[in-house]
């Protein structure tokens, strides 16, 4: 930019220049018409000093003096020409080109206050320009900085948001895994619930067969027990009946046995070891079934008498003398029965000895009663 350019500067540009033309036209003018003059060497030497002008105050004091200026300079050109036919040739310069010469001296010093102004101007200009161009390096600094911290603070919350978003992904993919897996596990849990129903259903299907199957053979197994316990019935009817057959016979054969014993007092020596024999051996074999309580008193004693089949089994067993301990008692008659068959000879003289027992019982062990 110019300081033609500038508003400021136009006006005051265009007075001095219009004042230069002006002027320069008389000077032209006056030196075209008039001769020559002798220098005039002047004693004292007007020194122009250069003086930093104010801008705004050179616009308004040209503005202001130079109308006034011009209207001088047209009456002095004026007096001039009027004075030109009466002047000699030679003389000294007149009044008007003094006040000429001393006006173009005049527009010379504004000149150069003019160019040291527009210096000073284009200096303060340009250290404007180099304020304004460094203020707007700062500028552009503080706006690079600025910009430079904003895209930090974009790429920091670009990162943040990366981080958030992975972050928030990884959490879906984890939530989706845990549905995955409880979808497996629920899947799992359906099929081993299915799984189990047809367990049950198939078990309770075994379980129904084998109720049925169980039922039947209870069926059966009634039936059986049914057929056994009429056979045993019939068999307990038969072994009654055999058993009345023998203790009749054997009735018979005491009242045999007794005559006989009647008829001859004592036995043979032979015969009456297989007695003393046999009798050891039944005693033997009753102590070993005896469990006798353990409350039973020691000076307990009873006596019973036992009736015995051939081949030793027992008919009967029945107390002929309480002990006075009905546990006592119970206790050695179900050691006969558990005794049974008795060991008994298969001779019938000797067998004869042994159809009916009388044994004493105590504590301390079974006996042939006296009797």
């Amino acid at each position: 930019m110019t300081y033609i350019e500038d508003n400021r500067y136009r006006k005051p540009f265009m007075f001095a220049l219009a004042l230069h033309i002006i002027l320069f036209a008389i000077l032209i003018m006056h030196f075209k018409f008039s001769p020559q003059p002798n220098p005039v060497v002047q004693n004292s030497v007007n020194i122009i000093k250069a003086v930093t002008v104010n801008q705004s105050q050179l616009s308004s004091q040209s503005q202001n003096q130079l109308p006034k200026q011009l209207a001088k300079l047209q009456v002095a050109q004026q007096q001039s020409l009027h004075e030109l036919p009466t002047q000699p040739p030679i003389q000294q310069p007149t009044q008007a080109s003094q006040q000429s010469l001393q006006l173009q001296k005049i527009a010379q010093e504004k000149v150069e206050q003019q160019k040291i102004a527009q210096q000073q101007a284009a200096k303060a200009e340009a250290t404007q320009a180099t304020l304004q161009r460094a203020e707007e390096k700062k500028q552009a600094q503080a706006q690079a900085m600025q910009l430079a911290a904003q895209q930090a603070q974009e790429k920091l919350a670009e990162q943040k948001a990366a981080a958030a978003k992975a972050v928030e992904k990884a959490h879906e993919v984890k939530l989706k895994k845990a549905e995955e897996a409880q979808a497996k596990r629920e899947a799992v849990l359906k099929q081993q619930q299915k799984k189990a129903k047809e367990e049950q259903k198939h078990l309770a299907q075994l379980a129904i067969q084998q109720a049925l199957a169980q039922q039947e053979q209870q069926t059966e197994q009634t039936k059986e027990t049914q057929l056994k316990q009429k056979q045993m019935q019939t068999a307990k009817l038969a072994a009654q009946q055999l058993l009345q057959q023998q203790l009749a016979a054997t009735d018979t054969a005491s009242s045999a046995s007794a005559s006989s014993k009647t008829s001859s007092s004592t036995l043979s020596a032979a015969d009456q070891g297989e007695v003393n024999k046999y009798s050891a051996l039944i005693i033997q074999a009753i102590g070993q079934q005896w469990i006798v309580p353990d409350s039973t008193q020691k000076q307990l004693s009873g006596k019973m008498q036992v009736r015995v089949a051939p081949g030793g089994m027992v008919l009967s067993v029945t107390i002929t003398q309480s002990s006075g301990d009905t546990a006592f008692d119970r206790s050695a008659r179900a050691a006969v029965f558990k005794a049974s068959p008795l060991p008994v000879p298969k001779e019938g003289t000797v067998f004869n000895q042994f159809r009916t027992l009388n044994l004493t019982f105590q504590p301390t062990g079974i006996a042939n009663s006296a009797d």
